[in-house]
């Protein structure tokens, strides 16, 4: 309570100081200040600058280790309307520091949520209905990352815990975990040992070692990227805030990025985005949440 306190009045000050210094000596501050870590289970992605998107140089390295020759406006502009880029288009970008969850939200912490604040999930609700005592089966389920969730029910947690979902840029930047031009949250090569994800390559097929299956967040099965966040590829997609959706059919179509346990390495790129449905059916779409400050 006290580191809490200290921070707080630390960011009051800052805020009368910015009227009397410039914004750069405002946010080397606030980094400064970074070991103190007021939200739980939350690191900070410091502020600066960040190139996101595809640059020529991943494009040559996803060529060469997936077997394609693809030209780069093949990913960065989508030829049909009705889908988005595979990619952003490369270039730099400034981003404002911000905490984000180390890992994704699991059902423990979402139903946590439920109970706390009387909010009706249909998910959630679905689900212990149909196995009234599998949250609390040795503790395991809980600790998975929640998911066949709505856009609605994702956001109605953020905002209830005072945070946001993170936009694209902002999941770029702390998926690149403060690497500069790599293909991957800890460098250009991706191994079964990196991460949760469909290494077979047949979607839906199951990998000689069974490990095409969601994984738990407790612990860190794999390890972090350099800023200190679990699973920014591969386990589950994760929705992020866009300007695209489709409603068609009454389902809401969101972007997503990391990749998940289902889908092959290609799509846990650190520039690769992709497209998911979410709601009760869609069991590889999760989330995590950030902290603007």
């Amino acid at each position: 309570m006290k580191i809490v306190c200290a921070l707080l009045l630390t960011l009051s000050v800052l805020l009368i100081l910015s009227a009397c210094f410039d914004e750069a000596t405002v946010h080397q501050t606030l980094n400064d200040i970074a070991d103190i870590e007021p939200y739980t289970g939350m690191v900070l992605i410091p502020a600066g600058d960040v190139f996101i998107g595809l640059s020529q140089n991943q494009l040559d390295i996803h060529n060469q280790q997936y077997n394609v020759d693809t030209p780069l406006n093949d990913y960065t502009t989508s030829r049909n309307p009705d889908l988005p880029p595979k990619a952003l288009t490369h270039q730099k970008v400034y981003v404002e520091a911000f905490y984000m969850d180390t890992h994704e939200v699991t059902w423990e912490q979402y139903l946590d949520f439920v109970k706390g604040s009387g909010y009706e999930s249909e998910r959630a609700t679905q689900t212990l209905k149909v196995f009234p005592d599998l949250v609390d089966r040795d503790g395991y389920f809980g600790r998975m990352p929640i998911t066949q969730l709505s856009v609605a029910e994702m956001k109605s947690y953020a905002e209830w815990h005072g945070k946001q979902i993170p936009t694209e840029i902002e999941w770029e930047k702390a998926a690149r975990g403060g690497l500069d031009d790599t293909s991957y949250p800890w460098g250009n090569e991706i191994s079964p040992a990196h991460a949760n994800y469909n290494h077979a390559g047949i979607l839906n097929a199951f990998s000689a070692d069974n490990t095409r299956v969601l994984s738990s967040v407790e612990g860190g099965q794999y390890p972090p990227n350099g800023y200190g966040l679990y699973d920014m590829a591969g386990n589950v997609s994760e929705y992020v805030v866009t300007d695209w959706d489709d409603d068609t059919y009454g389902l809401d179509r969101v972007i997503t990025r990391g990749g998940n346990y289902r889908e092959s390495g290609k799509h846990t790129q650190n520039w690769y985005r992709n497209y998911h449905t979410t709601g009760l059916y869609t069991g590889s779409v999760g989330f995590r949440c950030i902290k603007r400050l």
